[in-house]
């Protein structure tokens, strides 16, 4: 299964999703038919390898990395490979952190918290968003919340060719995102808050300028943050 992302600087307004055909072996599929052979690829993918460019906005300025990426879903394996930096995450053991060998000074394996300034460093998401998973939740979200208006968010494109190969094209859009005031819960900090919202928190941080890091809130604190504007989908 073949996967893209695109999206506008407005997480979740807009994002296109191409699927291989040869991964269905079906053409003509409408919306709900497509969605839930989606899901049940993602629900069979067992181990992935594969090769990730990714282009991202930081600090204003695109910045592209390019990294090779094995990954078991369960119980998690991930290993990566990145400008010569190997990274090996493994579910229940080095105490939730990722054994980093740097091939570089100071020569020594590092252990390292993937949710630490380190490994966050000029990136919009961490290991833990390797693979489909992360996208699965998206799209299985606003499924939820589109409910009978299933047609009116997610739309079926003209099939067209990726890398030579026959792909589908889905198109889905909440034009209801919008920055709103945000009050932080206790245990609360940007991850979370961008894992419950289906949002990125890397757009949440560079929106409110005030915060230095992904953990500078407390409880009681407003922030900007965004979400559907819908009064059914606010999540206070």
């Amino acid at each position: 299964m073949k996967l893209i992302l695109k999206y506008t600087k407005v997480y979740l307004a807009i994002f296109v999703v191409i699927f291989s055909l040869t991964s269905f072996n079906e053409k003509g599929l409408n919306n709900r038919e497509l969605i839930d052979k989606i899901f049940a690829a993602v629900d069979n993918v067992k181990t992935v390898r594969y090769n990730l460019q990714c282009n991202e906005r930081i600090k204003g300025k695109m910045q592209h990395t390019e990294s090779k990426v094995k990954l078991q879903i369960s119980p998690r394996k991930l290993y990566l490979y990145i400008k010569g930096i190997e990274v090996l995450w493994v579910q229940g053991q080095n105490n939730g952190n990722a054994l980093v060998n740097p091939n570089s000074f100071p020569y020594i394996n590092l252990n390292l918290d993937p949710y630490g300034s380190l490994m966050r460093a000029d990136q919009h998401h961490t290991i833990h968003e390797m693979g489909y998973q992360y996208l699965y939740d998206i799209l299985k979200d606003g499924y939820k919340k589109a409910g009978d208006n299933l047609n009116k968010y997610f739309t079926v494109m003209p099939d067209e060719k990726h890398n030579g190969r026959d792909c589908y094209k889905l198109a889905i859009t909440f034009p209801d995102f919008a920055w709103i005031p945000y009050t932080v819960k206790k245990g609360e900090n940007l991850t979370t808050i961008a894992r419950k919202l289906r949002v990125s928190e890397y757009m949440v941080l560079e929106n409110n300028p005030k915060l230095s890091s992904y953990t500078d809130v407390k409880e009681g604190q407003v922030i900007k943050c965004l979400m559907l504007t819908l009064n059914d989908f606010i999540v206070s």
